[in-house]
């Protein structure tokens, strides 16, 4: 007996979950005849849909003995990996190498969005340094947010910072870490 529903994967990236796309398929159902019969639909997949929501398109499917009608065919949302953003939910999650130096001093970084718009996440935490492993969250820069049909809002954003260390100094920096170094000793006896 042919089952009711045909489900087929829908393999979608990361930005088209962001911002939303119009997709078109191409639908090929076995008719009672023996012969096949192609169609085309189209997805609108909307901001912020997740791994497994399911479209359903009634009677497309193949075609089952009378009294039954044909198979709904199911689309059924497989998002593809990504190879800078992690999502969990709502939020997205990525890690950033930063240099020493900018880890130690106030500077900005720069993150290609999903939506193609840059993002710039300012390193100025009050004095204090990036110690590799260090998270920072941008608020409202993960997934849109769905409710009720509707974007309600955004997840966060969560980098990772990783530090890359410097294989080798220069004299001009080893003098520099000196000083800063003696600088710090000054402090701590005065």
């Amino acid at each position: 007996m042919v089952p009711a529903e045909w489900h087929y994967p829908l393999h979608v990236s990361l930005e088209t979950l962001y911002s939303g796309a119009k997709l078109r398929y191409r639908v090929t159902r076995y008719l009672l005849s023996g012969q096949t019969q192609e169609s085309y639909v189209d997805i609108e997949v909307k901001p912020g849909w997740r791994k497994g929501t399911k479209i359903r398109f009634a009677g497309l499917g193949n075609e089952r003995q009378p009294p039954l009608p044909p198979q709904d065919v199911i689309f059924i949302v497989d998002e593809l990996s990504h190879p800078k953003f992690r999502r969990e939910g709502s939020n997205l999650f990525t890690t950033i190498d930063i240099s020493l130096l900018e880890a130690l001093s106030e500077s900005s970084h720069v993150i290609p969005g999903l939506d193609g718009k840059d993002i710039t996440v300012d390193i100025d935490f009050a004095g204090e340094i990036i110690r590799p492993g260090d998270v920072s969250r941008v608020i409202g820069k993960g997934m849109p947010i769905r409710r009720n049909s509707q974007v309600v809002g955004a997840g966060d954003l969560t980098i990772k910072w990783n530090v890359i260390f410097p294989d080798r100094l220069t004299s001009k920096q080893r003098n520099f870490i000196r000083l800063a170094r003696d600088e710090d000793l000054d402090d701590r006896t005065s």
